[in-house]
């Protein structure tokens, strides 16, 4: 991270470090991962209160000026070298989990905001995240990130079930706030789907 950088983020990595809820975090967490921890605390807290207007801040473009476009040609069917991906901004990549199991994917933080609330989430689906690991890293204000376990909980028929899931979730800073924002996010479960006792709805 540059000099220029590190003045920028390094007071808000303080801040973002020290509003990290002490009950969760027995020893805070250091300046930097701090910030990307937060934004992913931020976010599964959003997605489970159905939170629209939380979630639209949530999300960032992602910057694809510099990539290039790697596809299978059709003729050949290898993978191929197109083009460079000009555009500045290319949307959010966003793929998790829906009601029925199946995976869910999105590419603008609109569609992303709606997936959540109408196909992972929603009021019928009741919810709910607990984080279990974070590891972390904040190598500059472009691109940091985060690796993820988190326990889903949600209503199905009737019953309380839970879900172990992996997610890997790329941030960007930025100068509004919320200052961390997600460009991509991609979630799926790591174990099967665990019925949890005395969650039968009445």
């Amino acid at each position: 991270m540059s000099k220029y950088a590190s003045a920028i983020l390094f007071p808000l990595f303080l801040t973002a470090s020290s509003l990290l809820p002490t009950a969760r975090h027995a020893s805070p967490p250091p300046p930097g991962p701090g910030a990307v921890i937060e934004a992913i605390e931020k976010f599964l807290q959003a997605a489970d209160a159905g939170d629209r207007a939380r979630l639209e801040k949530m999300f960032v473009p992602m910057h694809r000026g510099e990539g290039i476009d790697y596809v299978i040609d059709p003729a050949t069917q290898k993978l191929t070298y197109r083009q460079s991906l000009q555009s500045a901004d290319a949307g959010s990549l966003f793929q998790d989990t829906g009601a029925d199991g199946k995976p869910v994917n999105a590419a603008t933080t609109a569609a992303a905001v709606d997936t959540l609330l109408q196909k992972v989430g929603g009021a019928e689906r009741e919810l709910g995240s607990r984080l279990v690991s974070v590891h972390a890293d904040c190598p500059g204000a472009e691109c940091s990130w985060g690796s993820v376990e988190f326990e889903r909980t949600f209503r199905h028929e009737g019953q309380r079930m839970m879900v172990p899931m992996h997610a890997t979730v790329l941030v960007r800073y930025q100068q509004e706030e919320p200052h961390m924002r997600i460009f991509l996010w991609h979630a799926a479960p790591s174990g099967p789907v665990q019925m949890l006792k005395g969650g039968i709805a009445k």
